[in-house]
């Protein structure tokens, strides 16, 4: 993903599965400048249909916003070639609401803000992640089942 839109530049992602609830994201670095990763990031979700046009702001549609904070991604602008195509935490969040689409925006990026090679937002990668289906209750089962296997022996 390039984008010289540079700040609050972003992308809107609608799974092809419907509505999900994603709970986590990570974003791996470029192959380019580590000035271009961003910094931040700010993730919002919606079950409208995108009336936005292509390119554009993302700015006609009704987002409700899910979470936002800072990114770590490794690498140092100081340090030709640092830290390319590797992949950055995972950062958890509290969500409970399926969205049809989600917009993720990037307000900053690691910079310094001069020079071509930071004129814009870049990275290889970004993962959405959802609970795994049958998650939560395979682990309460798990959770039943060993107290009582404690109450037989007691």
């Amino acid at each position: 993903y390039l984008n010289f839109g540079r700040e609050n530049a972003g992308l809107i992602i609608t799974p092809g599965v419907g509505a999900t609830t994603v709970r986590a994201l990570r974003l791996t670095t470029a192959n380019d400048t580590v000035g271009r990763y961003p910094t931040q990031y700010e993730l919002y979700g919606t079950n409208e249909p995108i009336t936005s046009l292509e390119n554009s702001a993302g700015t006609d549609d009704n987002w409700t916003l899910i979470s936002n904070g800072e990114l770590n991604l490794p690498g140092d602008p100081t340090i030709v070639n640092d830290q390319r195509n590797v992949e950055g935490p995972i950062i958890e969040f509290a969500n409970s609401t399926a969205y049809t689409s989600y917009k993720i925006l990037f307000p900053d990026n690691k910079g310094p803000d001069n020079g071509a090679g930071v004129n814009s937002i870049q990275f290889s990668e970004i993962e959405l992640f959802v609970p795994e289906p049958g998650t939560a209750g395979l682990l309460l089962g798990a959770g039943m089942l060993a107290l009582a296997r404690r109450r037989r022996r007691a």
